[in-house]
């Protein structure tokens, strides 16, 4: 069998994102798998040990929670990786673990490289930071050895570095997925993307989702054309020309912009309502909906999920969707499971870095255990049940390895429900 990568050119430049050539690592693989009896991994944790003294428990709730001391910042990616280390060693894997405190100091992290034991692992997951992971990861490849980088999207960390796995998609990766399965989903509808016109950003992701609507077979482009609302300018009376009313109005709203969102999601709500007639005049006035009427439905981005002052009745309303490169849902077995380990093990609840701490460690634990020190040959046969995020991981030009994969979720019945 001749395995032939196919190359497909990223077709436009986008500022602060570097530009990458996927190549198809998702094929059949017949490379035999080099196994060892037991792997040397390294886990490269900020645990700011220096301040460690300023932890202080007394009668006070507000000074013991655990996010207010950065010693306890990412302390749960590290308890994370240690329960799926004593998942997978029931498996049969041997693993000798090496943890390192590595912060955001570069110096701090050159000292600790000239430990000798680092140069004979076979696996290094972090530094968590960007500049200490570049450092490392050039160690890592004058060495030969596949590191991870958990956290950071910048596509830097992976140029001229085919021993690197980024975990967390780029900025544009994770728009033009998030675009590709809007047109896959949302062709025949009357789509409608509001941006601001004034705003370099929001223009350039309003390039980047119209290249792929007309790049996607079955997509946007080929039923309809888009409608396109500068906001800045025409303000909500754009949107009333251009909804339809007994079909289908599909809205993309291309900004991060959390006052303008919560404004107008808000006047979205009550532009579209009217009042019922009351039946004595004592009693308050009721309104009904004339959402259901115009069928709106509200797209948003992956930084709306911090945005703290959005009425959840709206969302519900308005059936948004957004994108996160992580996504927990607490019905699932694998995660109620994970849980009841963390909490008997740690006496404490998971929190975010937890459950990445996990799925990382997990993956590819499971892939040297499967496939040796050269698992990136059999990228498409590793086959997890993470708890936040899938890996699907493809070379890029520029060598390394990235993960594309983002997860998308609805609010339904005032829950946030997992669609892909």
């Amino acid at each position: 069998m001749i395995n032939i990568p196919v190359t497909t050119k990223v077709p436009e430049k986008y500022k602060n994102d570097t530009v990458i050539t996927v190549i198809d690592t998702n094929r059949k693989n017949t490379v035999k798998p080099q196994l060892k009896d037991i792997y040397e991994v390294a886990l490269m944790v900020p645990f700011y040990l220096q301040y460690a003294e300023e932890i202080k428990i007394n009668d006070n709730p507000e000074e013991n929670i655990a996010s207010n001391y950065k010693s306890f910042l990412f302390i749960g990616f590290y308890e994370g990786a240690l329960i799926a280390i004593d998942s997978l060693k029931k498996t049969g894997i041997n693993v000798k673990l090496h943890v390192y405190e590595v912060n955001d100091d570069t110096v701090q992290t050159l000292s600790i490289l000239k430990k000798p034991e680092l140069q004979k692992m076979d696996l290094i997951i972090g530094p968590l930071f960007e500049s200490p992971f570049k450092v490392v990861a050039g160690f890592a490849k004058k060495h030969g050895i596949k590191i991870v980088s958990p956290i950071t999207s910048e596509n830097k960390v992976l140029e001229n570095n085919p021993y690197v796995f980024k975990a967390t998609p780029s900025i544009m990766i994770q728009l033009e997925l998030y675009a590709t399965y809007i047109a896959k989903n949302f062709h025949g509808t009357n789509f409608v993307i509001v941006y601001n016109d004034n705003n370099e950003n929001e223009k350039i992701m309003l390039q980047k989702v119209k290249s792929v609507f007309k790049n996607t077979p079955d997509s946007l482009g080929k039923y309809i054309v888009a409608a396109e609302i500068p906001y800045n300018k025409s303000g909500l009376s754009g949107l009333d020309e251009i909804f339809i009313k007994d079909a289908q109005n599909v809205l993309l709203i291309l900004s991060n912009n959390q006052i303008f969102v919560s404004n107008l999601l808000t006047t979205l709500c009550s532009r579209y309502e009217i009042e019922k007639p009351n039946k004595k005049e004592d009693e308050p006035p009721e309104f009904t909906s004339r959402i259901e009427d115009f069928q709106i439905k509200v797209l948003g981005l992956a930084g709306w999920r911090h945005f703290d002052n959005m009425e959840i009745t709206y969302l519900v309303k308005l059936y948004l969707q957004m994108y996160s490169t992580t996504f927990v849902d607490y019905e699932q077995e694998n995660v109620k499971d994970f849980v009841r380990k963390y909490r008997d093990r740690f006496k404490t609840e998971p929190d975010k870095y937890a459950f990445v701490g996990f799925d990382i460690c997990f993956y590819f634990l499971k892939a040297l255990k499967d496939f040796g020190v050269n698992f990136q040959d059999n990228l498409s046969n590793i086959k997890t049940e993470p708890l936040q995020n899938n890996y699907i991981y493809r070379k890029t030009e520029n060598n390394g390895f990235e993960n594309r994969y983002i997860n998308i979720f609805k609010y339904e019945d005032y829950k946030q429900i997992k669609v892909n």
